[in-house]
């Protein structure tokens, strides 16, 4: 009997030092191991196949796109089928390329990359994904449409915070059917890691079936892009978050941006050991830093996409040179619009002194610029057209870029609708906690140059995009518009 209770005794102490190390440990369980989420129940797909640009900034016929999924760290006989007309035959790609995720406290895998071409501009074709005689995967989407054909782009910031929201929004977004998705930044909460992507960002955007639950599988029928946000690419300690920025790892798009050193001046630098890092970079292969700052091309519309990030000093006039010359060389026709996270024009208290951006105001100005797209603030709001002239001083050590505005009040978006300026607009409603929900119904505090706070909802952009004008609707997530207006040409 003794023995018995010594043992007992023992095993009572065992629990409860385990219970003393499992609540002292609460603070860094969060990167102690990452069990990364398997797509299929075989784990073939761990991120199941979805579409991106590629380094293709440029409209081409035929078109092409690129088909990216991430497997486990092994071999296996994958290929890729494409079928680039819906009476077509099947044609195999090469041999898929990947790179290997290898980092410390994440289960090894592979993401792998194939390019696909011969689509026709704005057609319909299919793709599909196996490994030896097995079909795993197949899709439908349509290809990068061509200039003069009208299409739909949805704008979305601040999406995949694991919240019923974030489910209702994307569910939204897949039924507007739109031809790009466009990210504001804050992709992932919180620190933009491979483990966040594989909970909430892959279910919910590639989902298998669309529900108000679950999401809706847009990924793998529509083509994306994305700026980086903060909770993106901030968090880059590699000692504590091994699978942080995983920016560079899950997105493949243009490579035409203006930094090229790694860790250089205006990129996010990396910390944590040598070998931490090498793990990193070995991933991202030439994403990192170049894929921060790029610019394509879709329709009538040219896009450049900036990080906006406090890392970037958008007063540097080499980077400056860099907008401006994107800018202007865009295809001679093209709407020119913007996207970036962090605004410089906000009408909320969070947020509100991080102004950097309003140091490209005068460069969005000159280049033409109709609407700049952000996020960061969780809200809808929407600026009137105006133009900004800075104090001459910079950025202050409050954050404020000062100086004075000339407001287009005459626009309306209904029966005026040439803008004189720019328009901002702030999309960061896509699934995180709200911001400022008071604001919307207090307009004697909004910024002079606001013109419309939704506050209270989550939301998201649909922008008509045709040769000749623009259409905004903002959508909440029970499908209502909320906001809507129209930008035409200038006659001639």
């Amino acid at each position: 009997m003794p023995h018995r209770r010594r043992r007992r005794r023992i095993a009572l102490l065992v629990v409860g030092l385990a219970a003393i190390v499992w609540l002292a440990a609460g603070p860094i369980v969060d990167y102690i191991g990452v069990s990364l989420r398997w797509a299929t129940s075989d784990h073939t797909f761990l991120f199941k196949p979805y579409l991106q640009l590629g380094d293709a900034p440029g409209l081409a016929d035929p078109e092409r796109a690129e088909v990216v999924w991430h497997a486990a760290d092994r071999e296996a006989n994958w290929w890729v089928e494409v079928r680039p007309t819906p009476d077509g035959v099947w044609v195999r790609t090469p041999t898929p390329d990947y790179r290997a995720v290898r980092v410390a406290k994440v289960e090894p895998h592979r993401v792998y990359h194939v390019p696909i071409g011969g689509l026709v501009p704005g057609g319909r074709f299919s793709y599909r994904v196996g490994i030896g005689p097995k079909t795993l995967f197949e899709a439908e989407a349509r290809a990068r449409v061509p200039a003069g054909k009208p299409y739909r782009t949805v704008v979305i910031g601040d999406i995949a915070a694991g919240t019923s929201a974030a489910s209702r929004v994307a569910w939204r977004i897949g039924e507007a059917h739109p031809d790009l998705l466009v990210v504001t930044g804050d992709i992932v909460y919180s620190r933009g890691r491979i483990s966040e992507y594989a909970e909430r960002f892959f279910p919910v955007y590639n989902a298998d079936t669309p529900s108000s639950n679950t999401g809706a599988p847009i990924l793998r029928s529509t083509l994306s892009a994305a700026a980086a946000g903060n909770h993106d690419i901030v968090t880059r300690n590699f000692n504590d978050f091994p699978d942080a920025m995983a920016y560079f790892l899950a997105w493949s798009q243009p490579l035409n941006g203006p930094l090229h050193t790694v860790g250089g001046k205006n990129t996010p630098g990396l910390e944590g050991s040598s070998d931490r890092i090498k793990a990193f970079l070995d991933a991202a292969g030439p994403t990192y830093p170049r894929m921060a700052n790029f610019s394509f091309d879709f329709g009538d519309v040219h896009w450049t996409v900036l990080d906006a990030n406090p890392h970037v000093d958008w007063s540097d006039p080499d980077l400056r040179a860099w907008v401006e010359r994107d800018l202007t060389s865009a295809r001679p026709g093209s709407w020119k619009l913007v996207a970036f996270h962090q605004p410089g024009f906000n009408s909320s208290v969070a947020h509100f002194h991080e102004q950097q951006m309003r140091l490209l105001a005068d460069v969005f100005e000159r280049g033409g610029v109709t609407i700049a797209f952000g996020g960061h603030v969780h809200n809808y709001q929407r600026t009137h057209p105006f133009t900004f002239k800075q104090d001459g001083k910079g950025q202050g050590g409050d954050g404020h870029v000062n100086g004075t505005w000339a407001i287009d009040r005459s626009f309306d978006g209904d029966k005026q609708t040439v803008p004189k300026g720019v328009i901002y607009v702030i999309t960061g409603a896509g699934g995180a906690t709200l911001h400022d929900t008071i604001r919307a119904s207090r307009p004697d505090t909004w910024l002079e140059v606001t013109a419309r706070v939704v506050s209270t909802i989550h939301s998201f952009t649909v922008l008509d995009v045709a040769a000749d004008r623009l259409r905004l609707k903002q959508i909440d997530d029970t499908g209502a518009v909320v906001d809507s207006f129209e930008i035409t040409r200038p006659a001639n």
